[in-house]
């Protein structure tokens, strides 16, 4: 389910008077993505997906106007696999690129999330993943709006009244607005930390 844009004017319409529908929405869409961003709270869990061996490359996609910002979870027929960077694995595998395996980790390269090493047999891969609005979403998440309105209003006013030469530019109003959108971000990030930081590790169940 997912909330229109339409539905966070009113509150920011009262401070922005004449300011264009259109305006607004691509405020409001512009910090929903920076929440997103900065705190990694709007998470999905993907169906599990059978990735065939000689394959690498992950299946991350997710409904009409999201995208995904980082892996926040992924495991390997159940087993935990943890994110690195090309840097550490060219400087720990020369061959990475080529080297075959169980996988035993991830690393997101041209945008895709890929498996390391390459899976030598099929595998079950299952991925929770932090999300964003796309740059043309009409609408966002509904724990967006549900948990974190004044967040995304805080954030879009703050960009609004700095719009030179408006009815409604109000720069000292701003500075408030940005200072509140701070405070719900440092709020949003230590909530999500909790979310994740507790949440267990699948393993794959053990032959009795």
């Amino acid at each position: 389910m997912s909330k229109a844009l339409s539905m966070f004017l009113p509150e920011i319409a009262m401070y922005c008077p004449g300011c264009p529908d259109i305006v607004m929405e691509n405020a409001v869409r512009n910090a929903a993505i920076l929440f997103c961003n900065l705190t990694s709270y709007v998470m999905e869990t993907l169906d599990d997906q059978i990735v065939p061996a000689g394959t690498a490359i992950l299946d991350t996609t997710l409904s009409a106007g999201e995208e995904v910002v980082n892996v926040v979870f992924a495991y390997v027929d159940g087993n935990p696999i943890e994110p690195v960077s090309e840097e550490w694995l060219q400087l720990h595998c020369g061959n990475w690129r080529t080297l075959t395996g169980t996988p035993r980790k991830f690393v997101t390269m041209d945008g895709d999330e890929t498996l390391f090493p390459i899976p030598i047999s099929d595998v079950v891969v299952s991925l929770r993943v932090a999300k964003r609005p796309t740059r043309t979403a009409s609408a966002l998440a509904d724990v967006i709006y549900s948990e974190w309105r004044d967040a995304i209003v805080s954030e879009a006013l703050s960009n609004l009244l700095l719009i030179p030469n408006q009815p409604f530019s109000n720069p000292q109003l701003a500075m408030v607005h940005d200072a509140k959108s701070n405070d719900w971000q440092i709020g949003a990030q230590a909530k999500s930390y909790k979310l994740t930081s507790n949440a267990p590790l699948r393993t794959a169940s053990q032959p009795t």
